[in-house]
């Protein structure tokens, strides 16, 4: 079974034989269908099935000859409403199966974000066959979790940084990624500075009451990070199929809004809007045309 069924309202393990009728309740109820012919002649496509509000199950096969669909591989997906335009987005296909990764720039954190493309069938027919690779893509970010917890809100004193500051800052690592020794040099100089500063300071001070927001890859699979993120907006969903009670959490992480649902069962303590969400979440992507 897979893991992140879990955080779409599967709470419940499910033995083999569940397993399939759920996946053949997706084939003869589903709701979003995309067929598109591969390099070898082969009709892939992918069926998708809501069981809540913006979740689903999403299967990946081939169509026989005769029209009958062969089920390779499903995945849980969980849509999320935070659109961002990028104009580097990458997508590669997975060693092991016909799945994708995509990977986008975000300046703000300094890092390449990677994320599993759910609309992959939808992208290869529509973008990457008409040879638009190249293309401005808007990328809605989404997070499914198992394991989280709710934090309290760090107090603030002073006020945030404002718009300018992230921009000099977002333009500082474009410039130091492009070669700019002065630009590097100011970057580690920043670092080293900050580095100190949270040395002296976690002597005396709870960790989480010094960092109020991060996002870090987290193990070896290169599309889950840990994340530590202010609760914006908060919502409950019930799973149509189990009526499971799932959380809808829209996160401020950094200068990165993104959506990330996990069930009830999964999550300690209460969400509120102003608190914080700490946990680790397996990011999906939708890729558009801009």
């Amino acid at each position: 079974m897979h893991r992140y069924l879990r955080a779409i309202g599967f709470g419940d393990p499910m033995n083999h034989k569940e397993l399939e009728e759920l996946c053949q309740l997706v084939q003869t109820q589903y709701e979003e269908n995309c067929i598109w012919a591969r390099g070898d002649e082969a009709m892939f496509g992918e069926m998708q099935k809501d069981v809540g509000l913006h979740m689903g199950i999403c299967l990946r096969g081939v169509y026989s000859e005769d029209g009958s669909f062969h089920q390779e591989y499903y995945f849980p997906y969980f849509k999320g409403r935070n659109l961002a335009v990028y104009d580097r987005v990458s997508v590669e296909r997975h060693a092991e199966k016909d799945s994708y990764a995509g990977v986008c720039e975000n300046i703000c954190m300094g890092l390449n974000m990677i994320f599993y493309l759910q609309n992959a069938v939808e992208y290869m027919k529509y973008i990457r066959g008409r040879g638009e690779q190249n293309a401005v893509l808007a990328v809605t970010l989404s997070g499914l979790s198992v394991e989280g917890s709710i934090l309290l809100p760090v107090e603030k004193t002073l006020q945030p940084a404002p718009q300018p500051v992230w921009a000099e800052q977002s333009h500082m690592i474009h410039r130091a990624r492009q070669g700019d020794e002065e630009a590097i040099e100011n970057l580690a100089l920043e670092d080293m500075d900050l580095y100190s500063i949270l040395s002296k300071r976690v002597k005396t001070e709870d960790i989480y009451s010094i960092v109020d927001t991060s996002f870090m890859p987290y193990g070896i699979e290169c599309d889950q990070y840990s994340v530590l993120g202010v609760i914006e907006e908060l919502e409950t969903v019930k799973n149509k199929l189990t009526g499971d009670t799932v959380y809808l959490l829209n996160l401020r992480c950094n200068e990165l809004c993104f959506d990330v649902c996990i069930n009830e069962k999964d999550l300690v303590g209460v969400p509120e809007e102003g608190r914080r969400f700490k946990g680790v979440v397996w990011m999906q992507g939708f890729v558009a045309r801009s």
